[in-house]
């Protein structure tokens, strides 16, 4: 493209969804291990999962050269319901990142969010992703963000074996009203955890334990198939013979590099005090679905604090890491360094 060439920011439009999806093919998310998330065939509908959302593109000879997103969510903040705004798709061509893109894809998302009265601001950034970090280091517009802490996406090999139900009965059922607000109080002890509700779980597949009468566990369970696809490219080595070990074992199959990974997310969960063991069984059984509905994991983000972070360590797994970033628009550094008291909780399936 000519050196002369005018760079352009605006607001993202639908037809601008093939240059979106062939950006994205271009700007894989590097870390521990190397992935690119691909959106086909609707580059929008994550975000449309997500919430209301604002998309910016930056535009040179028509084609795509930089993007970013912000997606309004209601979330709990101190155990209350309160909107903040999960910041995501920063990308940059390769030929444009020694250019004034990122900056002025930057100023173009702090101008909207002032517009939009932000406050809390917050974003999961890959462990190696040395490139967006300084955003939240109170460079380049942003306001000066909080390292929330480190996240261990558990990528969980799926298995055959069936944990023997002992005193717990394991039913599926639809998402209702019942289950949402069990799930739901549960998840209002995490910061900028998701409400949940009976009609954002209606895509999930739920399952419970009961003892008794009771219902003292439960697992909501998306397949992100239609909106995102995760695309390995690179690996360790370590890794790498891990996952052949595993290739080698009857039924399980490996994911090929450069071929979609298959994930099945745990979305949400619900466990009573005293019956961890039930929640056990449920990770068990979605390790079994997993495997008999031929994804290549099972896989959960738990911020390092989360005091449930043993019990879903399976044997047989990848862990990638990324860290969580929070910031606020009001300059309230107070409340950002009340809210990390306790561990934050986000939902993988819809990053």
């Amino acid at each position: 493209m000519p050196a002369y060439s005018p760079i352009v920011i605006r607001e993202a439009l639908p037809y601008d969804n093939e240059g979106l999806l062939q950006l994205t093919a271009l700007t894989p998310m590097k870390g521990n291990v190397t992935l690119r998330v691909d959106r086909k065939p609707d580059f929008f509908r994550l975000l449309r999962q997500r919430g209301p959302f604002f998309t910016f593109v930056a535009e040179c000879d028509g084609h795509i050269i930089g993007s970013g997103s912000i997606s309004e969510m209601a979330v709990y903040i101190q155990g209350k319901e309160e909107k903040a705004y999960y910041l995501g798709d920063f990308k940059v061509h390769p030929d444009f990142r020694c250019s004034t893109v990122a900056v002025r894809l930057a100023k173009a998302t702090i101008e909207k969010l002032h517009a939009l009265n932000a406050n809390l601001i917050f974003c999961a950034i890959t462990t190696g992703n040395k490139a967006i970090v300084p955003f939240f280091q109170g460079r380049l517009y942003f306001p000066l963000g909080l390292d929330a802490g480190k996240f261990n996406v558990f990528q969980i090999i799926p298995s055959p074996l069936k944990m023997k139900p002992d005193k717990y009965q394991i039913v599926e059922v639809l998402a209702n009203p019942d289950v949402a607000g069990f799930l739901d109080r549960f998840m209002m002890k995490y910061q900028f955890a998701q409400i949940q509700s009976e009609t954002n779980l209606r895509e999930c597949r739920i399952i419970t334990a009961v003892c008794g009468k009771e219902v003292v566990a439960a697992i909501a369970l998306a397949n992100p198939d239609e909106w995102k696809q995760e695309v390995l490219l690179k690996v360790k080595s370590l890794q790498k013979i891990m996952l052949a070990t595993v290739n080698a074992l009857p039924g399980l199959c490996f994911p090929r590099l450069n071929m979609p990974v298959r994930v099945l997310y745990i979305r949400s969960f619900t466990c009573k005090i005293g019956h961890e063991k039930a929640l056990e069984l449920l990770v068990s059984r979605a390790r079994n679905i997993a495997f008999e509905e031929k994804f290549h994991f099972l896989s959960i983000g738990l911020h390092e604090k989360n005091t449930y972070l043993k019990l879903f360590r399976a044997p047989l797994h990848i862990t990638l890491e990324s860290n969580m970033y929070i910031g606020s628009m009001k300059n309230e550094t107070d409340k950002i360094v009340s809210l990390l008291h306790s561990p934050p909780f986000l939902d993988y399936s819809l990053i």
